[in-house]
């Protein structure tokens, strides 16, 4: 009976080797801890070196398409990332900068029943 190399030499990788490696690849995962959380991936994104710049031309209230071609024709670090992705994030900073509906003051004025909706002039059948 041959052994397992040799075996895998001989077939040419298929059968019992890919049966081992199947079970090896169970019983691994097997032994990992369920709830273990995924890995973060620490990668920067290509728009962030354009973080001031975008601050800046929100001021400036330009349009986010002359945004992306400012950044496109940037002399130190030319942005050859997607449009999506760069409309993204400008979304994502123009959004972090206003505030939220909580944030903003909201006075209500009016006397009691001003506002009140009903029919106007209608009696109810208890009222005298």
């Amino acid at each position: 009976m041959p052994k397992s190399n040799e075996r895998c030499h001989e077939v040419g990788y298929s059968g019992w080797c890919r049966c081992q490696k199947t079970i090896h690849t169970i019983a691994k995962v097997l032994k990992e801890p369920v709830d273990q959380a995924p890995k973060k991936r620490d990668r920067k994104s290509a728009i962030d070196v354009f973080a001031a710049q975008v601050s800046a031309w929100l001021d400036q209230q330009l349009p986010v398409i002359r945004m992306l071609e400012l950044a496109r024709t940037d002399s130190d670090h030319p942005y050859r990332g997607s449009e999506t992705a760069f409309y993204d994030y400008v979304r994502k900073v123009r959004r972090a900068r206003q505030p939220s509906p909580r944030e903003v003051a909201l006075r209500f004025e009016g006397m009691p029943g001003e506002f009140l909706r009903g029919a106007i002039g209608a009696r109810c059948a208890t009222c005298p």
